[in-house]
């Protein structure tokens, strides 16, 4: 137990180590590093949000209108069917003719790019079909044919979850009998060719379709679209907005040249300004155009070096005056000395503690000790011995 905490403990003064190492390198990047990095990373988050969250979002909003629309133009001839099954139940005609008024007027129906509707029953295990409108040469027809092998996924009521089917290859009239047997509606997905001028397509192309169950009669009644021009248009929008996204990172990258270079230039020639002056060269004079921030610092060490060199120009003037002092001290030191030779007088200054600061030559000759040897010595004190002070 100790061992796996101290493992655990190690592990996490280890990340801690990594983070702290890797927020070190960020905030040692150049500002050129900076600013691009930051550029380039919003357009990567903008773009990887239209790629990976609103497209997607879009196709399935796209995809679920596609299913609406299927459901309201199929709900449209179930509301059909409805009506003439009640005119044949108040004797305006028989149940037969009701069926064939009522296939005639389906047979007719056609929306969007010429699709249209159909009708089987609901037997097992093999449906019949009742109506096709374009291939009326499968009318009565058991639908056992292996080209109907090709459903994908059934979904079960109109908002139920697909269901993948294994291998795709379940018969579709199969699928819509299991569908509406179960919840009375739902979607069938399967793999079907498109129909040309010339007949169907070789290539096939994913399909919707709603089926729903007019229960009186038996009938299944379904119409479809082609969805491969979804997925089509969302692989259009992607590469608009990798195209788009292209373009806009170049510009953008255009600009952060010119903005860095813009920063970067006058803070090079600032701190080749900082090192002449830390190397004594308070006289240069740096060039080129500052703006914002760069021209505040360049203010800022001008007005620091004015300042440095008013420093230096009143520190040479007071060592000047220093010097030009300290040598007439020296003058009149030997004026006195020379006084004081000539009338044997010794002349001497003591500080406020009372210690030799200056003592005349003649000390030599009236005491017998050289000047060097009474300053710093206290006034008279430190020259008789210890018991006679």
């Amino acid at each position: 137990m100790v061992a796996d905490n101290l493992h655990l403990f190690v592990n996490w003064k280890t990340g801690q180590r990594t983070k702290y190492v890797m927020l070190r390198m960020l905030l040692n990047l150049s500002i050129g590093s900076k600013v691009i990095s930051l550029l380039v990373l919003t357009v990567v988050l903008f773009s990887g949000v239209i790629l990976f969250w609103f497209l997607p979002m879009v196709e399935e909003e796209t995809f679920s209108d596609r299913k609406k629309g299927l459901k309201n133009i199929v709900d449209v001839s179930y509301a059909l069917l409805a009506e003439y099954e009640q005119r044949a139940g108040l004797g305006e005609f028989s149940r037969e003719e009701a069926q064939e008024r009522a296939m005639t007027r389906i047979r007719q129906m056609r929306y969007g790019d010429n699709d249209y509707l159909w009708i089987n029953d609901d037997t097992l295990p093999f449906p019949k079909m009742i109506m096709h409108p374009t291939k009326p040469e499968l009318d009565g027809r058991i639908l056992d044919d292996p080209l109907f092998e090709c459903a994908a996924s059934m979904e079960f009521g109109e908002n139920g979850r697909a269901q993948d089917i294994p291998g795709r290859d379940k018969n579709l009239f199969q699928a819509f009998v299991e569908v509406v047997a179960r919840t009375g509606d739902g979607f069938v997905v399967y793999d079907w060719p498109r129909p040309t001028r010339d007949g169907v397509t070789q290539e096939l192309y994913l399909k919707h379709s709603y089926v729903r169950l007019f229960q009186p009669w038996g009938w299944i009644i379904g119409t479809g679209v082609y969805v491969d021009d979804i997925a089509a248009q969302t692989a259009r929008m992607r590469m608009t907005v990798i195209s788009v996204t292209s373009v806009v990172l170049a510009a953008v990258m255009l600009v952060a040249v010119f903005f860095i270079a813009s920063i970067q230039r006058p803070m090079k020639a600032l701190r080749v300004y900082a090192e002449k002056v830390t190397q004594g060269d308070l006289d240069f004079e740096t060039s080129g155009r500052f703006y914002g921030e760069t021209d505040q610092l360049k203010q800022a060490i001008t007005t620091m070096v004015g300042r440095l060199k008013q420093t230096i120009r009143d520190t040479e003037i007071k060592s000047r005056d220093a010097e030009h002092a300290a040598g007439e001290l020296q003058k009149s030191n030997k004026r006195y000395d020379q006084l004081a030779r000539q009338s044997r007088t010794m002349t001497w200054e003591v500080d406020a503690d009372g210690l030799y600061t200056h003592v005349g030559d003649v000390a030599v000759e009236l005491i017998g000790y050289h000047p060097q040897e009474l300053v710093g010595r206290m006034y008279f004190y430190d020259l008789h011995p210890q018991e006679g002070r």
